[in-house]
């Protein structure tokens, strides 16, 4: 009995000891998602027996499930590698895609933004006094919600406060179209007449329009597309993704800095108008980013040719570089460098961490602050990621998206 109580303990040590080896800790980092540069089965097995730190005659190894290819990125059937233990025993599947390597000119410019909704958008309810003296919120009888986006009134496609006052300047009941969450309804509005100003009211407050301050990403020549901000444009009442009816980025100066301190974010604050460059048109405003056509070729002077797009396999905690502008002297590349990276496999937001670095950044922002959500991030040579949003408790840090989640949205 007791040697089968040693024998057991020594395979539990040695089970713990191999756990801790240098293969095992690549095999617990590896991403369940990986993307190379050759659509080859052969290449994918030394490539990732590379990172196991083996070689073909060790007990660690990556066998392809798939040995004639492992399909092309956005492909329904990509590749699968198998990490085999002496060929015998399973410990994990990698999907595999090959790719081609992605080019895109670098931003890090400051842009003004405007965006037109698409409909109207509730941002909140209120109550008119009837005539009688009583208290009613029309809109809300009518089960609609901040939130929703007016859509039509009585068949007419609505676009901003004074239509849809027009269209409801009578007691008689109109059928409003609008959309909640993305799902169309439909229901019966009675406006009220206000007895403070013999008007006739429906209780909401609404809005149709933004604008701000922010930084281009990156401008992909192969489709003439451009990125930016990294993040969705919100509403600021009801944090409802802005739909995008119309919208525009120009070329922003920036007059003032607010440096961010802790509880506190800073800011950069920008001009633009009419006179000001168009960059292009907004097509797009997602979890990850404004997209929209360039109306021109879009230029950096620090990267005249353009970068790759690294993988998020790619990062690593080391020192990198962020672009952005701060002042008339144009983009300006700034030292920092990743002190966290979270493993993905498909799209998702915050997926590393950076800590600013230097000197003059510091000291004249704090770190990261509102109007740098864009600013592009070169490590090794290649476009890692984009910055999203600062730690408030501490402005030095802030998160960043792959920038490969982003391309993918590009068209």
């Amino acid at each position: 009995m007791k040697f089968r109580h040693y024998i057991g303990l020594l395979l539990i040590a040695a089970m713990i000891a191999v756990n801790f080896t240098a293969p095992m800790r690549a095999l617990r980092a590896l991403p369940d998602v990986l993307w190379l540069e050759e659509n080859s089965a052969g290449r994918a097995l030394t490539d990732i027996n590379g990172i196991l730190s083996v070689n073909r005659g060790g007990a660690l190894r990556a066998s392809a499930s798939d040995d004639e290819t492992l399909g092309t990125e956005g492909s329904m059937q990509p590749g699968t590698l198998d990490i085999m233990l002496f060929d015998m025993i399973k410990l994990k599947s990698v999907t595999v895609f090959g790719t081609d390597e992605m080019w895109v000119v670098p931003g890090g410019h400051s842009i003004g933004v405007t965006l037109y909704t698409q409909g109207v958008l509730i941002v909140g309810m209120s109550e008119i006094t009837s005539a009688d003296g009583s208290s009613v919120s029309p809109g809300a009888q009518a089960g609609l919600q901040s939130g929703d986006y007016i859509l039509s009134i009585d068949g007419t496609a609505v676009q901003d406060a004074d239509q849809i006052a027009a269209l409801c300047d009578s007691e008689a009941a109109v059928l409003v179209k609008y959309s909640r969450n993305g799902i169309i309804g439909d229901t019966m509005l009675q406006p009220v007449l206000d007895s403070r100003d013999n008007q006739y009211r429906l209780g909401l407050w609404i809005r149709n329009s933004t604008m701000g301050i922010g930084t281009l990403s990156f401008f992909d020549e192969r489709s003439g597309w451009y990125a930016a901000l990294g993040h969705a444009i919100m509403d600021i009442d009801t944090n409802t993704l802005l739909s995008v009816r119309e919208g525009q980025t120009f070329s922003s100066r920036v007059e003032d800095v607010i440096k961010g301190e802790k509880g506190s974010p800073g800011e950069l604050k920008g001009s633009f108008g009419a006179g000001n460059q168009i960059y292009g048109n907004i097509l797009k405003n997602t979890d990850f980013g404004i997209y929209g056509a360039a109306k021109t070729q879009i230029t950096n002077p620090l990267y005249p040719n353009a970068v790759p797009v690294a993988y998020p396999q790619e990062a690593q905690m080391s020192p990198a570089q962020l672009l952005t502008t701060l002042d008339d002297s144009g983009i300006r590349a700034f030292d920092c460098e990743i002190i966290r990276i979270n493993p993905q496999s498909a799209p998702a937001a915050k997926g590393m961490v950076i800590k600013v670095t230097d000197p003059e950044l510091l000291a004249r922002t704090g770190g990261i602050v509102q109007g740098m959500s864009g600013s592009p991030l070169i490590q090794n040579g290649k476009l890692i990621g984009v910055v999203t949003h600062v730690f408030i408790n501490d402005p030095t840090k802030g998160y960043c998206i792959y920038a490969l989640w982003m391309l993918n949205q590009v068209g």
